[in-house]
């Protein structure tokens, strides 16, 4: 009785484990493309947001991310190639995307990109884009399984947010001076061009001295 007992507890807790590791591998998640940018103020940045549907087939998807508006600003919303038909909306610190299929009963499976968001960075400091998820809420960003129940497979806790780093000034522009006095790069070979040059003249007169004693 006891033997059977044991394999009894034994099954249950193997046909748990394997349910909870099979909805683990089939949630569907979204991500951003890269995780993290480096921009200065005044300039321009561009994410991928991409999706994995996991094991599962998937109709459609909604996406709200999050950001700080006091140091950055949504400039646009290019549609990606994973979903046929995608929709966006800007909203005050939100952007609201979604991606779906044209024709009842199609479906997507692997992953792909949704859409590419582009970002101004305002202001020096730190920040970070997130995705919007809450499963308890309804205007939250879903992972949408191709199934009667139009099922949100999403998983909340594998979703990374974005950060973003931004600068005073760009690598670029910071060897440049506003003041009108050339940095410390551009001093150095200007005193290189000017030794070289000074080199020269020497050379010349030498060479002209020595033509005129023979002459």
């Amino acid at each position: 009785m006891i033997k059977y007992f044991f394999i009894t507890i034994v099954g249950v807790f193997v046909f748990a484990m394997s349910a909870t590791i099979s909805t683990a591998y089939a949630a569907g998640t979204l991500d951003f493309v890269p995780d993290s940018t480096s921009v200065a103020v005044d300039e321009s940045f561009t994410v991928d947001i991409n999706i994995d549907a996991g094991t599962d087939q998937i109709a459609s998807t909604d996406i709200y991310i999050d950001f700080d508006n006091t140091q950055l600003e949504f400039e646009t919303v290019t549609d990606g190639s994973y979903f046929p038909d995608v929709s966006s909306q800007p909203l005050t610190g939100r952007i609201y995307i979604a991606g779906l299929m044209e024709n009842p009963g199609e479906y997507k499976e692997g992953a792909g990109t949704v859409a590419k968001v582009t970002f101004k960075a305002l202001t020096e400091g730190t920040t970070t884009l997130t995705f919007d998820c809450d499963t308890t809420d309804l205007e939250t960003s879903k992972v949408v399984k191709n199934d009667a129940n139009a099922t949100n497979i999403i998983d909340c806790a594998a979703l990374a947010s974005h950060v973003v780093t931004i600068s005073a000034t760009s690598s670029s522009s910071s060897s440049t001076s506003t003041s009108g006095t050339l940095p410390q790069s551009g001093v150095y070979d200007e005193v290189i061009k000017l030794i070289a040059l000074g080199g020269a003249f020497i050379f010349v007169g030498v060479f002209m001295r020595a033509i005129l004693r023979f002459l």
